[in-house]
């Protein structure tokens, strides 16, 4: 397979006409491990290019799908017959030297033991079904590292806005202070004022310096998801307009082929074929052995044939048969109990997007232009005088805290809207299909 790994990004965003590929979880996909689309430095990062870095080059996916490829290639394994057994012995000889093996009897035979019940089968089937178990586990942990992966894009986001509005607050405070040290020059404030205003200012320069600090923080914890040492990109920007939430019964629906929930029904598949697995080993096998002994004292030679035949008396692989069907029980339960939490992660989220929703209008529509407002009627009262510099100072620590809150209640409204979607399977959550490759 000569993968093109040119305009990957490009054409797995599209979702053109390209020739559709699996992807990295998927069995077939073993020379897709090395297939990455990391952000280039100078280009913005958006969340559709941060997902696919995550679905093609995070380390944790990469190591699930090799262990996919080593479950089938284990069921490969589990699917051969036994290798023929060649045997020599020699009888009747004294101990007087090696010059005497011509005198005595020797046999050459090979023996050849055949799998009853059809365990060889079965073996295979088994192993087959723990590699689609495993390729699902692999889908699940994908789901959960583009999910994690979203949350850090969206805190991205709103730590590069809040730097802004930090800096923004730094400058006020600046001329904030300016403006209280001219008054003080004029004799219209006491000097006491210029201190206060001074050492606002210098606390909202160290509340921008430790937002800036967060920003990097999050950027290499966002970079470190795709295996990325550093954080090779530029500014992170919010995709296009986002549509309106879906409603929780059209979610459920297509959280049907939740990989958390395909993950469970295939290991439920994978315990049930291991136990008929097991119970197939309750039948022993049979051995034959067909061979030729030569009579070296009289140089004539005979055939030699046999059988053999375990009596499962003691070892009907019972236990191990246990064993199996208490584990199919368990994966029955635990594939409820997936399903079960699905449901109420679904109506969870839900209600936690709505109300976020709600709660980003009500202080982008409402708090923060009336604290915008307040701001601007106290810094014009301070300067007529009306106003003392407490009712500035605090105006301006209000309309910081308020357009802080803002952003973070945006960052709070996407993360909800993020899980609700990957719980549902939209996109950009839904399993992504390299493209632009020959078969």
């Amino acid at each position: 397979m000569k993968l093109l790994c040119s305009g990957l990004l490009a054409a797995a965003l599209a979702g053109g006409g390209a020739q559709a590929a699996p992807s990295l979880c998927d069995g077939a996909a073993n020379d897709l491990a090395q297939n990455t689309a990391i952000p280039s430095r100078d280009d913005p990062l958006t969340l559709s290019a941060a997902l696919l870095a995550v679905q093609t080059a995070a380390p944790e996916l990469r190591a699930a799908a090799l262990e996919a490829l080593a479950q089938r290639a284990d069921a490969r394994q589990a699917g051969l017959r036994p290798n023929p057994v060649l045997g020599i012995e020699v009888e009747d000889f004294d101990g007087a030297g090696i010059q005497t093996l011509g005198a005595g009897e020797s046999t050459a035979s090979v023996s050849q033991t055949f799998m009853l019940g059809g365990k060889r089968r079965k073996a295979e089937v088994a192993g087959l079904a723990r590699a689609r178990a495993s390729e699902a586990d692999c889908a699940r942990q994908m789901r959960d590292l583009t999910l994690q992966a979203a949350d850090y894009f969206y805190a991205l986001v709103a730590a590069e806005e809040r730097a802004r509005l930090a800096q923004q607050a730094a400058l006020l405070a600046a001329e904030v202070s300016d403006a209280v040290q001219r008054r003080v020059e004029a004799g219209a404030a006491a000097s006491v004022e210029a201190i206060r205003a001074e050492a606002d200012s210098a606390r909202a320069r160290a509340e921008a310096a430790a937002v800036a600090a967060d920003v990097a923080r999050l950027r290499l914890s966002l970079a470190a998801l795709w295996g990325a040492e550093n954080a090779p990109f530029g500014e992170a920007v919010s995709d296009a307009a986002e549509q309106a939430l879906p409603q929780p019964g059209e979610v459920m629906e297509r959280a049907e082929t939740h990989p958390r929930l395909r993950a469970s029904r295939l290991g439920l598949d994978a315990r049930r074929r291991e136990l008929t697995y097991q119970r197939s080993l309750a039948m022993p096998d049979v051995t034959a052995r067909l061979g030729v002994k030569s009579f070296r004292d009289t140089d004539e030679q005979a055939l030699v044939a046999g059988i053999s035949l375990p009596l499962p008396i003691f070892d009907r692989n019972q236990g191990a048969v246990e064993a199996a069907s208490r584990r199919a029980v368990r994966a029955d339960l635990e594939a409820r109990a997936v399903r079960n939490r699905l449901a109420s992660e679904i109506r969870r989220a839900h209600a936690e997007a709505v109300a976020a929703q709600a709660r980003e209008s009500a202080l982008t529509d409402e708090a923060v232009p009336a604290a915008r407002e307040a701001f601007e009627a106290a810094r014009i009262g301070y300067r007529a005088g009306k106003f003392d510099l407490t009712a500035l100072l605090d105006a301006r620590r209000s309309l910081v805290e308020i357009e802080t809150t803002r952003v973070e209640a945006a960052r709070a409204a996407r993360s909800a809207r993020a899980e609700l979607l990957s719980l549902g399977g939209y996109p950009p959550y839904a399993p992504i299909q390299i493209t632009g490759y020959d078969q």
